[in-house]
């Protein structure tokens, strides 16, 4: 917190490059890593954000996400961040919850476009004694795993055998048997030592009473800010959805690297021959069947052996279900692209969400480019996941007789 508040400090009177070769020269740290961290709090920054630091707290309002900035470190965020998840299921609005040593991110039930965010900040973090003590007391016996340290207590005490194996409702029933002994204490006394700081949350509670934790609330509507970023990255499915643009080169890199190494199977629709387990990358551009030499192949994931053998089966003449129909002219109409354009359409048809009509859309564009090319494959994928929840099954069609 205290580095940040310096970075946009600093930020506040020069310019970027000159903060960049300022805390190269003042901090053990090369100039890559001063660039990158410097120009993350300018991003951040720029999209209207302030600067969460050791005496303000941010609370970033995204989507169905509330993140609150809080650089206080692990313990303390683990801390802070039980406590707030237990007043917001308290109002059952919390569905997950994940924290790391700058932020603590809560998935809500609801878009937090339609909460009072302001008042939910209030009776989050502006909280009397009252509330503060009643919810730290919750988390002591509700949250912290204190039969877990009973367990090596009580084996240290020799109230228990040692080596002795404890299911996790043997480690809750020890609360219960060593409730009102020293046992207890002493695992109470560990758990607050190693597990939580209740001091540190009353003292930050404390002072955003008085004022001298500043909190702050921020909406952000089309992506998070720069520095809420790294912890959506990390937990939340589809991240790119959110991914500033700074992040969309790293991305795309990262997605070919992906697709580069990924092994996929090839079925030959001329002969039948079955390529397993070919690695995108080290295909050539036009790939051929070792067998027969033929460019008619299909790329294949999941359902690989079931197409095969529904091929298989076409070819002795015998009788396919709708499922198995359905399946091949799909795969046919995959092999007809990579007959096609090649290597290309195997990368194509590889991406999450990218079907043989959108690949081929793509494909038609003849990018000049290979970023030109993934970035039209990562925004089908986008496009996919977005719109994919929305998608109406087809109903079946009444029978008439």
């Amino acid at each position: 917190g205290r580095i940040r508040k310096e970075i946009d400090a600093r930020l506040d009177r020069e310019s970027v490059p000159k903060t960049v070769e300022h805390f190269e020269k003042a901090w053990p740290i090369n100039k890559t890593g001063a660039k990158r961290l410097v120009e993350e709090h300018a991003n951040h920054r720029k999209s209207g954000a302030p600067v969460p630091t050791d005496d303000r707290i941010l609370v970033e309002a995204f989507d169905r996400f509330l993140i609150v900035h809080s650089s206080f470190g692990e313990v303390v965020n683990v801390t802070l961040g039980d406590l707030i998840e237990e007043l917001l299921a308290r109002k059952h609005l919390v569905r997950f919850w994940w924290t790391d040593p700058y932020r603590i991110l809560y998935e809500l039930v609801a878009d937090t476009r339609e909460l009072d965010v302001e008042a939910l900040v209030d009776n989050l973090l502006r909280i009397d004694d009252e509330t503060l003590e009643g919810g730290l007391q919750a988390l002591l016996t509700d949250h912290l795993p204190l039969g877990y340290y009973m367990k090596g207590i009580a084996e240290r005490f020799g109230a228990i055998r040692r080596g002795l194996t404890v299911g996790e409702g043997d480690l809750r029933s020890f609360e219960v048997r060593f409730a009102n002994t020293p046992i207890y204490d002493e695992a109470v006394r560990e758990a607050l030592l190693l597990h939580a700081d209740f001091a540190r949350v009353r003292e930050i509670v404390r002072k955003i009473r008085s004022g001298e934790i500043e909190v702050v609330i921020h909406r952000s509507e089309e992506t998070p800010t720069p520095l809420a970023y790294p912890i959506l990255r990390r937990y939340v499915e589809a991240p790119e959805l959110f991914s500033p643009e700074a992040e969309r080169e790293e991305i795309l890199d990262r997605m070919r690297l992906h697709l580069s190494s990924e092994p996929v199977h090839l079925l030959c629709f001329e002969c039948g021959h079955f390529h397993e387990e070919v690695r995108i990358g080290q295909m050539p551009d036009h790939p051929e069947c070792a067998n027969c030499k033929s460019r008619l192949l299909t790329v294949l994931g999941w359902a690989a052996w079931t197409v095969r053998d529904a091929y298989a089966k076409r070819m002795r003449k015998l009788d396919l279900t709708d499922e198995e129909r359905k399946l091949l002219t799909r795969s046919k109409q995959v092999a007809d692209l990579v007959a096609v354009y090649g290597k290309r359409a195997v990368y194509a048809n590889s991406v999450y969400g990218v079907g043989p009509t959108t690949a081929s859309k793509i494909l038609a564009k003849m990018q000049d480019t290979e970023k030109e090319f993934l970035n039209d494959l990562f925004e089908a994928k986008l496009k996919y996941v977005t719109t994919r929840p929305y998608w109406n099954e087809p109903q079946a069609k009444p029978k008439l007789y």
